[in-house]
């Protein structure tokens, strides 16, 4: 099968910087305690359609199928998606300790099984977990967005399994009942515990921080690269269709509600 790879043209670029935008303004305006602003209650009304999480993983869905599809030999792959996250996921770890050493928090804790535990974490793939001395930083984390990381490595990880299934329409077909459980494993997951969050034991918090919740996010985007030379005419050079499309939800629903 002819490996068809997408150039710059589809500006994933753009759409990061997009997706990347509304995660930074949302966060901005909840932990600053903005809401109370009429503007800012106007700013989160226009980039409320547009979630930054899921468009990131959907976007890794499209291009890590297109790496792996490129080139499936396990051992370079796993080589090269390691050396696309470790290297700056340290630097950033490092610069984090620096910074919290200079304001108080290491040098008091470093004695703490918590502390080592917090650096264990942090250099490896576990970003989730915060020690209690450090929920006074900020808005309670130091590095709050580095929660997908470990999501991302999952992705990472199950994409080889997929390409078990040599046969593409096998492979359709168990990427839709999986985008199917995905979806239903979040309706359970929500009943059960979305309502009651800050009360949750550990594992209660794992079930909703693993792999399966997001799977469809990531999927739609497998999907959308396998049967992209079937969709690309709705995407390519239509632009400024999709800006209207969302331009006309935006205008219709902000000023019904």
């Amino acid at each position: 099968m002819k490996t068809i790879v997408p150039n710059r043209s589809n500006n994933f670029d753009i759409i990061r910087f997009v997706a990347a935008s509304q995660v930074v303004i949302w966060h901005s305006i909840e932990h600053l305690f903005l809401n109370n602003i009429t503007v800012s209650n106007i700013i989160k009304k226009i980039i409320e359609p547009i979630p930054g999480v899921p468009i990131f993983f959907v976007i890794s869905g499209f291009l890590i199928y297109t790496s792996y599809e490129r080139n499936n030999n396990l051992r370079q792959y796993l080589k090269n998606r390691m050396l696309r996250i470790f290297p700056g996921l340290w630097f950033v770890f490092i610069f984090t300790l620096l910074m919290l050493t200079i304001l108080g928090f290491i040098i008091p804790n470093i004695m703490l099984k918590s502390f080592w535990l917090w650096v264990f974490t942090q250099i490896t793939i576990f970003q989730f977990y915060t020690p209690d001395f450090l929920r006074s930083f900020g808005a309670g984390n130091p590095n709050g967005s580095l929660w997908t990381i470990f999501i991302e490595f999952s992705f990472y990880l199950f994409i080889p399994f997929l390409f078990l299934l040599k046969k593409i329409n096998f492979r359709i077909i168990a990427i839709i009942i999986l985008i199917g459980i995905s979806i239903l494993y979040n309706f359970w997951y929500n009943d059960n515990f979305k309502a009651r969050a800050q009360d949750l034991n550990i594992i209660q918090k794992l079930l909703g921080l693993n792999l399966l919740p997001y799977l469809f996010y990531f999927l739609i985007g497998v999907l959308i690269k396998i049967k992209w030379e079937v969709i690309k005419i709705y995407f390519v050079n239509k632009g400024f269709v999709w800006l209207s499309c969302y331009f006309s939800y935006y205008i219709i629903f902000f000023f019904n509600t």
